[in-house]
């Protein structure tokens, strides 16, 4: 396979990853250590490639979201009802606790793992404690040792 172009890098769990795209008679995305590669027909457009990317980001981030909340859910014994991704202006995660609904930054995906299951502990506890009070930050250092330390967006 003859390499197209390595056109840009992206953010992906706290690293950066080099895109590089590839000739290819389907579509495929696979990650590699350092790279994710790109696989589509040679006539495919910049613009289609970015949109392939983005949507391979935002399927990695529900997968990630989805495992991380099962784990705080076992941990917790709380239950979600739904998960929701949706760009908040300051803000990784937000969560409406009478409906026990979560939603997150699409952009959470670019965070570090840390950041990622800080925002996902910090949703879940507020399952249970809706307001950051002093038994929140109880719950958070408890379960959650170093969650200050991480910054919103």
């Amino acid at each position: 396979m003859k390499t197209l172009q390595r056109f840009q890098q992206i953010g992906y769990k706290g690293r950066s990853l080099a895109v590089v795209v590839e000739s290819g008679e389907t579509e495929q995305l696979t990650l590699e250590t350092t790279q994710l590669v790109v696989r589509c027909p040679t006539d495919t457009e910049e613009k289609r490639l970015t949109l392939l990317i983005e949507k391979w980001l935002q399927e990695e981030l529900r997968k990630e979201i989805e495992s991380l909340v099962k784990e705080w859910e076992t941990t917790l014994d709380v239950e979600v009802s739904a998960i929701f991704y949706r760009r908040m202006s300051e803000k990784w995660g937000r969560c409406d606790h009478k409906r026990r609904i979560l939603w997150f930054h699409p952009e959470l995906i670019r965070q570090s793992q840390k950041t990622m299951e800080r925002v996902v502990a910090e949703q879940m506890i507020h399952l249970l404690e809706p307001t950051k009070n002093q038994c929140f930050v109880k719950l958070m250092d408890f379960h959650h040792p170093d969650w200050n330390d991480s910054p919103e967006p």
